[in-house]
């Protein structure tokens, strides 16, 4: 971590080359044209920026040293009916965390913008405990969460043919992201989802 008067004086450098951040920019375009999943160079900073370290609580691992990870998985077969390239979709988590939210079963992460544009991350254990957290650096870039969506909700996955059976009609993966969405949404409605558990303890 360097202080103001440090980053104004490397800025002041003549070899120093500096690129201002445009977050009005974000309103017009946020993933790169010829891959749209993959962020632009100003949504990534911006997205790191905000969070400033790894989006689990408790992780002090900083937003530089982490992958950018789609809350909302990514559809890469149906782009549009899926978790979008965007701020209000996007959050640094360390190469730990990511791979647990990718491959464990029973965690389940969200982000949603309150209505003061403020960005907020959920994490939910296997075990049900929900702890949500202020994107660390709200501060720094308030206007973030204010800038539009190019996008609307995440679609929802559609449904089950049953009259075509036997047959699996999506991967494993497509059912578990099918399933973080149902979540995510019974949540943003008021509804406290509940869990897969095993049971009853055995005592």
């Amino acid at each position: 971590m360097i202080d103001a008067h440090h980053a104004r004086e490397i800025a002041a450098r003549a070899d120093a080359t500096v690129r201002p951040l445009d977050i009005a920019g974000l309103a017009e375009q946020t993933a790169q044209a010829g891959n749209p999943y993959r962020p632009t160079a100003a949504c990534d900073a911006a997205v790191r920026a905000v969070h400033g370290t790894c989006s689990v609580p408790g992780c002090n691992r900083s937003a530089w040293a982490c992958d950018l990870d789609h809350v909302c998985e990514y559809n890469h077969a149906q782009p549009a009916a899926g978790g979008q390239t965007c701020p209000c979709n996007l959050n640094p988590k360390c190469r730990f965390h990511h791979l647990i939210k990718t491959y464990a079963d029973g965690w389940l992460d969200d982000q949603v913008v309150d209505a003061n544009g403020v960005i907020w991350t959920e994490t939910t254990t296997p075990s049900g405990y929900t702890v949500r957290a202020r994107a660390r650096n709200h501060w720094l870039l308030p206007d973030l969460g204010s800038v539009p969506c190019l996008h609307g909700a995440p679609v929802a996955p559609g449904f089950v043919d049953t009259t075509t059976q036997p047959g699996r009609s999506r991967t494993r993966t497509q059912a578990k992201h099918a399933y973080r969405m149902r979540l995510r949404s019974q949540r943003r409605c008021g509804e406290s989802p509940v869990l897969d558990s095993p049971g009853e303890p055995p005592f």
